[in-house]
């Protein structure tokens, strides 16, 4: 049988135990709390509309996940410089060749673009 002096030491030590518990739990919800903050302040410099090609990873793989991809360049803007030209199209000016004089190569040839009249 168990002397009456064993329980009440088990009964400390139990109690220690719930206390170092408790205060681990404190000491990761805080962890967690500031990872969080840490993340928030990471993803302000992802633009919106990339926020959906973050995976879905622990916070700490997310943290490190972003940095990488922002450092690489992932998410930059990419801005395009397009040049439109304004201007006129040149036309060349047309030679009016008088068809009634052309012999019947020459006609087809003009068909197709290719004479040297």
């Amino acid at each position: 049988m168990p002397d009456e002096n064993q329980i009440p030491d088990h009964a400390k030590e139990v109690d220690t135990l719930k206390t170092k518990l408790t205060d681990e739990t404190t000491q990761r919800k805080k962890a967690e709390a500031q990872l969080q903050a840490v993340y928030d302040d990471v993803l302000a410099e992802v633009p919106e509309a990339h926020r959906d090609m973050i995976p879905n990873l622990a916070l700490g793989d997310r943290i490190k996940w972003v940095r990488a991809a922002i450092n690489k360049g992932v998410f930059a803007e990419k801005k395009a410089d397009i040049k439109v030209d304004q201007s006129r199209p040149k036309t060349t000016p047309q030679t009016q060749v008088n068809v009634d004089t052309l012999k019947p190569e020459q006609k087809m040839a003009m068909g197709y673009k290719t004479a040297n009249v």
